[in-house]
This record gives C-alpha cells, structure tokens and sequence, in this order.
C-alpha cells in the first residue's frame, strides 16, 4: 500500500473503503495484465519453449492396440477436439491414421456409437476395423449422405474419412454433414486435405470448427486467410500433419515410354475436325476429355465418342419434333440411360439455345469405326512386358472402359478386376470384397497376381499383397497418384520395397493436354501446406517439439548470448479471446516486429542450441515490455474484430443478433428463464465466427418465427462464459543477447 494511503482503520469502518482509497490508476492496463514468469536456467526454458510447441496430453488413456507410436498423435486428436470441436489428422497414405482416428473418437464418444463417414468402397473395411477394434460405430457413405440419411442422434463424434470430398460446401453431402454435426465434435482424416485450393482445408475444418478458433492467435476468420492464400501458423493447432514416413516402405519408381507413342495415330486429325460445340470454352473442355481418353486406351476413346455420339443422336430427333436443346436439357433426360428413347413430340418446346452442332453426328460415326480394338497397341504391349514377372500388381486406369479393355489383351495373365459397376476373375463376376481380399495380405494360396481397377479402388484400401503400383494413364490431381500408390504403400506391407511404373502420356497427347504442368502446378501447392517446403506451417511445432533436449522442460525467463538480438516467447492466451488449444508461440525482433512463423522461429530456436548463458537483468526484462505489450495488443484487436467480420461478411447474421438480443431482453422482463436461455445461447453462436452448419442454421432461421428461431439456433449450442478480462502469461521467454564486439587490436 502506498504510503501515502497508510492510516489506522477503525474496527468499524468497512474495509473495502480503506482499501478503494489505497488504489492508484494503472498507466498501461494491457501492460499489467501480462504475467511474466520467474528467472529459470536457459537450458531448461529452452527446453520448455519446445516442450509448449506441442504439448504432450496428460490424463488420456488410449487403447492398447494402438502401435507404440500411434498414443502421442490420439492423445494430441483428443486434446484438439475437446478444445475446438474439430480437428484434421493429415498423415501420410498407409500410416495407420484409421487405428489413430478411432482411438481418439472412442476416448470421446460416451455411450454412443462413433459415427463414420466414408466412401461407399471402403465401407465394409471399416466395419471390419472398428469390430476388430471394439468400438461401436454407425458408418454412412458419402453417398448416403447426399441423399439425405445420416448418422444417430446418439452420436457425439464423427469421423469423416478421405475428407478432401468435402471441400466444397455447396454439395449436398457438405450442407447434410454440416448441419447435423453441430454441437458435435468432427475428425476430418485425409492424407490429401489440398486438392486444388488452400481454401479446401478450411472447409473441411469448418465442419466442426468456429471460423474465429484461431483468432487468439491473430487470425480472425479461418476462412478468409485460407481463402486469400495466407497459411495462418497457428493452423498446427488443428491440423495433425506429418508422420514417419520412414516406417512406410521404401518407393522406386521408374517412367514407361512405348514406341509409337511420338507419332500421332491416324485418326488424331478427324478427332481435332469435329467441331463440339459453339462455344468455345465447352468445346475445350469436351475436346480435352475426348483426348485424356484418347491417351488412356482405344476403348476408352470409343466409349468417349459413343456418349457424344448419343447426344447428338438426341439432339437431332429433338429437332426434328420442333426442339432446341442444349446439354443441360439432354443431361436431364439421358444422363442416367443415355440409350433411352426420349419422345420429344410429347414435351414443350424448349427455349434453350442448342449448342450440339448437327454436322459432328456423321463425322463420329466414321471416326469410331474407324478405331480397331483389336489392332496392335504399343501401349499395351508394354504393359504385358512389365506384368511378365515381379511381384503381385495393381494396374490403375482413369477409364472403365480400359479396365475391360486391359481384361481381354491380358486374359493370358488371368487378371482380377474392379470397376464402379462390378467386379470378377478373368469372365467370370465375383462380390468386390472377395477380389479385393485376394489383394490384401491374408489372401488365399494359388490368388491372382493382377488386379486391373479404376480409381474405385484407390482410396482408403488395404491392398498389401501388392508389390508394384502401376500408372496406366495420369489423372488430374497429385492427389490421387498418392492416393493410389498407397493401397501397397502402408503398414502392414511385407515387401522392402513397393514400385511405381508411370506411364508417360504420349507426345502428341501431352502438347494438348498439358497434364504434366498441371499436376507440377497442384502439387507444389499441396507441398506448401503439406510441409515440404520451408516454412512448414502446419508441422513445425511438431518438429520444435522434437528438437527438445533431456533438460526437464519449466516455464521461465532466461537468456543466451548469441547472433541474434531477439525473444522467443509462449504465450498463453486466455480470458475474453477465449482458451487458445496451444500456446502462442513466435519470435520478437529489435525492432519490436513480431512473428509466429515457423522458419523464423525455428532459425531463431536452433541458433540457441550451444548459446552461452546470459544473466537476467532488471534492464533486460524492461527491455522487452513494451514490444511484448505491443504484440498482446494484437492479438487483442485481432480477436476483437472477429465478430465485427463475421457480421460485416454475413448481413443476415447482424440482423438475426439484433432479433435474438431484442428478445432476450424481452424474456428478462418477463422472467421468461427458458427463452431467455435459448436467446443467451442464440447470441453465443451468432456473435463470433460460426461453423459451416452454424452458418446453414442462422440462414434458415431468418424465415422462422420467434420461437422456431430461437430453438433452431439454440439447439446444441453451449453458451461461453469467458472472464471479463484477458489474461495473459509467458509460460516461458527466451531472451537472445547479440554478441559484444571484439575490440580491434
């Protein structure tokens, strides 16, 4: 107390009002607020710094079927989905990220079942797992979403797997997921989260995560950040990345060229005469699919030009019954049976603007018998040649079309087969699990050596038997040659080794096309965010953590001399912003700039590894006040302007908070305890960043009375009660003196 407030107290008088009278105005409230640790050996503060990277979960006891490296990754799933309701477990293909993502969702989904979104192939696969396992689950298709089942009401976790499907939010299976898994805690499992965009990831975390999760960490709207190509660091705190690879086996891979494949067939330039469409974007488009076929098989491009050929049949008996029709409309009537006959006479004009051109009917009837299936075919050739000894294979195909083709011209090999429609051995059908069992590492003695198979088959299987992964032709996306070659390439593979053949698309096919570029463009994209290239933002808290030292790790205050003239920090983030999963950790320079980016931290930690230490002085902590101040004041207003974007973005969403307080306030005057709930938990979902099914939820409850909307917008929300006041405190800072000046001699 101030001795200029110190006076006896009388026992009567109120002790508050002594107290009241003691208090002094704080100069820099913020400043005050910040709690700063005790001096500490730099060893050890080192060592903690690395150790708050990414802490290591305490009290969570996972299943012991896990391997012994699976329980740190479940443990830091359970910590990230307890914390935000949503998480992202991208590790490589074939690293076991099935087994991680059950133990983690069975630590948290009480007496309900886990329930698990797939794709419809690897539906039984999972089935078997989690019976293997012991954990009750409720799995849906992907496609069963989209019609419109979805999982028990009991459920209080999901687990959606090959979770880059739902990266576009407009998707029927997006908005169904969405909305039923509010309240709900999501785990998005991929080991491909980028397709095409950086915005794709924050789709898929937005199925269980607020926009605003990071914006304790200075990133008010995830989406905006994603959207606008900025990778926010903190984005480590939800998102599981990276993996030892090293347990994987080892990969060799070798390119296939054939001859002939420089020269152009002969009916390469009646394919560039046909005219396709009026208008020129469609016709690139649909000239680009005709010749992606063209370099994957002979029956791949004359199914190709038979489905165009249909639709010009169609569009010629619609002009004859008085019609002009254009894609859309034919799709409507022959997409699912393009053979079907469509009684045009029946229907009423139509006023759309027909873009088939009539002249291209004849021209593809003459191109398509012209194509011999069976002619010679280098191509083909080459494949026998590589299928003539080595270990069990895969072949992949982006066509139907060229499985079947494949099945006939290496009937010698007695091939196994699976497409979307079916599966069997040679002609003969079978159940596609009994084909794909032949493939995994149990099969039966005396099994098939061969499985030819489209992209059906190159998501999420265990197709261990397999030694060699073969590219028969080049899809689109990075994406799904990773995606493929992991069926041999995970856990559980006997071999040493799992080779690729890649077969080069020809010349005369690659000048139009350009796929190489376009597959180089998609995956240094995924390689940024993946962590393959400097800045690693979504692994480089993993890799600090693992840089920590015997040194039993302590919060504290501690400095080294070396290079730099800098402060490491962790700051723990708490109070009106909310708790934040990990700490804040980033790096501030002499001149007061702050940065959580994970190379300059990184550069900034590893350059502190055999620095001397430095005692901590009264003017070295004072130092460092105003900058730490500085940085606490952004995260501050970044925090604060979260709301004010989510309003400022959505309209509806400032007018649904001005209605829902309008009647909260209403309920408190009446003493209406049950509305004035529903009202409380209303404001909670519409006064920060929302998840996607929040979103949905405040669009439909803008046409809804009083009363539905209240309970449509309270329904599985919980209201926050942050402290009124932010708090803050250093867990640890790690203060880098610059060198003294050797004195000239």
């Amino acid at each position: 107390m101030p001795a200029t407030a110190r006076r006896s107290v009388h026992r009567d008088e109120p002790v508050h009002r002594v107290v009241a009278e003691a208090l002094a105005p704080v100069r820099d409230p913020v400043a005050a607020a910040i709690r700063w640790p005790a001096t500490a050996p730099a060893p050890y503060v080192r060592a903690g710094l690395a150790a708050l990277a990414a802490p290591r979960p305490a009290g969570i006891v996972t299943p012991s079927w896990l391997l012994p490296d699976q329980h740190d990754p479940a443990r830091r799933l359970v910590t990230m989905l307890r914390d935000r309701r949503g998480a992202l477990l991208a590790r490589p293909t074939g690293s076991g990220k099935t087994f991680v993502a059950l133990a983690a969702a069975a630590c948290l989904r009480g007496g309900g079942p886990v329930a698990v979104a797939v794709p419809a192939p690897i539906r039984e696969q999972w089935v078997r797992r989690a019976a293997a396992c012991g954990i009750p689950v409720a799995v849906l298709s992907h496609t069963a979403l989209s019609r419109g089942h979805l999982p028990p009401e009991s459920a209080r976790v999901v687990i959606v797997d090959e979770c880059h499907h739902f990266r576009y939010p407009a998707t029927r299976r997006y908005r169904a997921l969405a909305e039923w898994a509010v309240g709900r805690a999501v785990l998005g499992v991929t080991a491909t989260p980028v397709v095409g965009r950086m915005e794709d990831v924050a789709h898929q975390l937005l199925l269980g995560v607020r926009d605003d999760a990071l914006a304790a960490s200075g990133t008010p709207s995830l989406l905006a950040a994603l959207r606008g190509g900025t990778v926010p660091p903190a984005l480590s705190a939800l998102i599981l990345a990276g993996g030892d690879a090293g347990a994987l086996p080892a990969r060799t891979e070798r390119v296939v060229r054939w001859a002939a494949a420089h020269a152009p067939p002969a009916w390469s330039a009646s394919l560039e005469a046909l005219d396709l469409s009026g208008r020129s974007a469609v016709r690139r488009l649909v000239r680009g699919v005709l010749w992606h076929a063209a370099a994957s098989s002979p029956a791949a491009l004359r199914a190709a030009l038979g489905r165009y050929q249909t639709l010009l049949a169609h569009a010629q008996d619609a002009r004859a019954a008085g019609h002009s029709v254009d894609r859309s409309e034919l799709r409507r009537f022959a997409l699912e049976a393009p053979e079907q006959l469509v009684l045009w006479e029946l229907l009423p004009p139509g006023a759309a603007a027909d873009d088939l051109p009539a002249d291209d009917l004849p021209r593809v009837r003459e191109l398509r018998a012209r194509i011999d299936l069976a002619g010679p075919d280098p191509k083909a050739d080459a494949l026998a040649e590589i299928l003539s000894a080595g270990p069990p294979t895969i072949v992949f195909s982006t066509s139907r079309a060229t499985v079947h083709y494949l099945r006939e011209r290496l009937a010698a090999l007695s091939p196994a087969w699976v497409d979307g429609t079916g599966a069997g051995w040679r002609h003969l059908a079978a159940r596609r699990e009994q084909v794909l069992d032949w493939f995994r590492p149990d099969a039966p003695p005396g099994a098939p050596r061969l499985l030819l198979t489209s992209d059906v088959a190159a998501e999420g299987l265990d197709l261990q038997r397999a030694g060699r992964v073969v590219h028969y032709d080049l899809p689109w996306t990075p994406m799904r040659l990773d995606q493929r070659e992991g069926r041999a390439r995970r856990l559980g593979q006997a071999l040493a080794q799992v080779e690729v053949a890649t077969f080069a698309q020809p010349e005369w096919v690659a000048r139009r096309l350009g796929t190489a570029a376009i597959l180089g463009r998609k995956a240094r994209l995924a390689a940024h965010l993946s962590g393959a290239v400097e800045a690693r933002p979504w692994r480089w808290r993993l890799e600090l953590a693992s840089a920590a030292t015997a040194a039993a790790p302590v919060a504290g205050f501690a400095a080294v001399e070396g290079d730099d003239d800098a402060l490491l920090i962790a700051l723990e983030i708490g109070g009106a912003l909310g708790p934040a999963a990990t700490p804040w950790l980033g790096v501030i320079g002499p001149d007061g700039r702050w940065s959580d980016d994970g190379a300059a931290v990184l550069r900034v930690f590893h350059r502190t590894g055999d620095a001397t230490p430095m005692p901590v002085t009264d003017d070295l902590r004072l130092r460092w006040v105003a900058p730490v101040t500085a940085l606490v004041r952004a995260l501050l207003r970044a925090g604060r302007e979260a709301a004010w974007r989510t309003r400022r973005n959505a309209p509806h969403v400032a007018a649904l908070l001005e209605r829902v307080r309008r009647l909260g306030r209403a309920a408190a005057r009446a003493r209406d305890d049950r509305t004035a709930a529903r009202a409380e938990a209303a404001q909670a979902l519409l006064a920060r960043g929302q998840t996607a099914g929040e979103r949905l939820r405040s669009l439909r409850a803008q046409l809804l009375d009083d009363e539905a909307m209240l309970a449509l917008l309270a329904d599985g929300t919980t209201p926050e009660r942050p402290p009124a006041a932010p708090a803050f405190t250093l867990l640890a800072a790690l203060a880098v003196v610059p060198r003294r000046a050797t004195p000239a001699r």
